[in-house]
């Protein structure tokens, strides 16, 4: 298993949900941490409206951008390697940032 974090300096929620979004995830595997919305646009208005709460400080971050990866075995089954992906996606985020808004899809070409 492979963890990048990336840390953006600037309120980049629109950029990264796009990104995010630009080939359709298994929406079954998608998981929105303290987060209500469920389409780009809403998503990105939430965290925009949450980043407006920040204390303001000098080289701050606004958010982190988090990719898990894991090696996949081409005999598995790719619901089960969803399922255990999903699992350790939501064990990552109650460890890293169990307080914060949190909105990760699995990206499908990983898994095909």
């Amino acid at each position: 298993m492979i963890i990048k974090s990336m840390s953006r300096k600037e309120p980049s929620f629109g950029q990264l949900a796009t990104y995010m979004t630009s080939e359709k995830s298994d929406s079954r595997y998608d998981i929105h941490h303290h987060c209500y919305a469920r389409n780009t646009d809403d998503i990105i208005s939430e965290f925009t409206t949450n980043s407006e709460l920040l204390q303001k400080r000098k080289n701050g971050n606004y958010l982190y951008h988090d990719i898990i990866s894991i090696s996949v075995d081409e005999t598995t089954d790719r619901t089960i390697l969803k399922e255990g992906l999903r699992e350790i996606t939501l064990k990552y985020i109650e460890a890293r940032c169990p307080r914060c808004l949190t909105s990760a899809l699995m990206e499908p070409k990983s898994l095909i």
